[in-house]
């Protein structure tokens, strides 16, 4: 899962450029940008498989590169920016329902095209598939959370697993290379598919919850009680002055005094020099 860390830095080094633009633009330009970027989204990988790039090559680029990554990044700031300027969806709940079975029905036909072929779709063309769903999936919980509505997504149990999320994102990929060579899956399919892939799923994520609980939440409790370095640094910069402030007012009053016993006559010459 390690190939994500280069696009995440990528995308957190450009994010602040990039948003001063995207605050300026006007509706034109903000439709105009974000159709350019879906149709490079969409072009690269045509031309890429039309002149005949190697698959590896082609993994490597739309899939580990972060430029275009970056695409989708830039999309979800388009997004977030039509949502602050108003966007919503009047049936949101429709909407997310609709999302959920065109994401379903794509997972169907994937799985499918996995089985008869022997290889599965290519990531490029499942990503800008799914877009649309997922695009509707957080613009519809966009909605009803700034209407303060109630929703499947504001869930206890669903929160918490957003919460262990990122234990998840880490452990799951470690966690199948470690069961793949037991052989469970290599299955006929059907239920006993559905219940190998269910019992891995409930592995990798009691794995994700002691992750949490033992590794991550402790080390943000530390972190989180850290002095904040700006306050830090005040302080050190009030104790270097009053530091300073003492120092000058001691050989102040050091040199008063010598002065005082040089007029009364009480000082030897190695004293002054010293």
């Amino acid at each position: 899962v390690s190939w994500s860390l280069s696009c995440e830095i990528f995308f957190y080094l450009v994010f602040p450029f990039v948003l001063a633009g995207v605050k300026r633009l006007r509706t034109t330009g903000f439709w105009t940008l974000g159709a350019v970027t879906l149709l490079l989204l969409v072009m690269a990988p045509l031309i890429a498989n039309l002149t005949g790039v190697s698959e590896p090559v082609r993994y490597w680029l739309f899939f580990v590169f972060p430029p275009y990554q970056f695409g989708f990044f830039l999309l979800g700031m388009l997004m977030a920016r039509a949502v602050a300027g108003g966007l919503r969806f009047p049936k949101p709940t429709l909407v997310f329902a609709a999302a959920l079975v065109w994401l379903g029905a794509l997972v169907a036909v994937g799985a499918f095209y996995s089985l008869y072929h022997n290889n599965g779709l290519p990531r490029p063309l499942v990503l800008l598939v799914a877009l649309p769903a997922f695009v509707a999936m957080l613009v519809s919980a966009a909605s009803k959370d700034l209407r303060h509505d109630e929703s499947i997504l504001t869930s206890r149990k669903l929160t918490y697993l957003g919460v262990i999320s990122f234990e998840l994102y880490l452990v799951h990929k470690p966690l199948f290379l470690l069961v793949q060579p037991l052989g469970v899956w290599n299955n006929s399919g059907g239920l006993e598919g559905v219940l190998v892939f269910a019992g891995y799923l409930g592995i990798a994520i009691v794995v994700a919850i002691a992750l949490h609980h033992l590794f991550q939440a402790p080390i943000e409790r530390v972190l989180t009680r850290s002095p904040d370095p700006l306050r830090w640094s005040r302080r050190c910069g009030s104790w270097l002055k009053s530091a300073m402030t003492s120092g000058v007012e001691i050989v102040a009053y050091k040199l008063k005094g010598i002065k005082g016993e040089i007029k009364r006559g009480s000082v030897s010459s190695r004293k002054l020099r010293d």
